[in-house]
């Protein structure tokens, strides 16, 4: 399950992964697939008529783990 929204410098998502929980004893004993929600959102900016930048960040919250922060950036 998830939702996007962009437009022409931005974008914003929101995902649920494993929205169902699911227990699976018998191939790795008693391992719990918790619910993850993953957000995501970036941004063009424009340097000059040649450049730009994309930056763009990740976030996994998952209950039971540290929370997961993945930054990242391009040049184009």
């Amino acid at each position: 399950f998830g939702l996007w929204y962009e437009n022409s410098q931005t974008f914003v998502s929101l995902s649920m992964l494993n929205a169902v929980p699911t227990t699976l004893n018998e191939v790795t004993m008693t391992t719990n697939t918790g619910t993850t929600f993953v957000l995501m959102g970036g941004q063009y900016i424009k340097l000059d008529r040649r450049f730009g930048f994309r930056p763009a960040a990740q976030m996994r919250l998952t209950r039971g783990l540290p929370t997961s922060v993945d930054l990242q950036g391009a040049f184009s």
